[in-house]
């Protein structure tokens, strides 16, 4: 029988795996908030798409080419998204291009999951001072830009990975 691994010293965790543990769980955190709201069915998947439609109404395929992943698998997305009412089509001046868009319920899924996370930040500030939390928000905003994400980040162009 192998011999179980010791417990993490969270004290030695690098920033990155600190990071990554934090966005995970506040990105579940928010998602378990939208679902108790009446939000079934929405996926962290689903965001990437979302994300590309806060603009207004977007083609399959400009949305694949956004997102970077197939149309197909945007259409998959799409069907969801549709059958949980949080996107509507809308007319395309070109019959072969669909095109949709946030229908009212998805903007009240956007406004939800940014209260929430507007919340957990209010939560952190209870916890932390605000100059442990301005000093965290510059350090990860560094390490945004040395691996590259400001850019991607700004235009909301990060793509779906994984």
């Amino acid at each position: 029988m192998p011999a179980l691994a010791k417990p993490i010293d969270l004290n030695q965790l690098e920033l990155t795996h600190i990071a990554f543990f934090v966005g995970a769980l506040a990105n579940d955190w928010v998602l378990e908030g939208v679902k108790r709201a009446g939000f079934e069915g929405v996926r962290h998947s689903h965001g990437f798409l979302i994300q590309q439609l806060l603009e207004g109404p977007r083609a399959v395929g400009e949305l694949a080419s956004l997102i970077g992943i197939s149309q197909q698998a945007v259409s998959k997305s799409i069907g969801e998204l549709e059958q949980i009412g949080l996107l509507e089509n809308v007319a395309s001046h070109d019959a072969r291009v669909r095109r949709v868009r946030l229908s009212g319920r998805g903007e009240r899924v956007v406004r939800l999951a940014r209260t929430l996370r507007r919340r957990l930040e209010r939560r952190l500030e209870r916890r932390a001072s605000s100059a442990d939390l301005a000093a965290t928000r510059r350090v990860l905003l560094v390490a945004l830009g040395e691996l590259g994400g400001t850019e991607a980040v700004k235009q909301r162009r990060v793509r779906a990975t994984g």
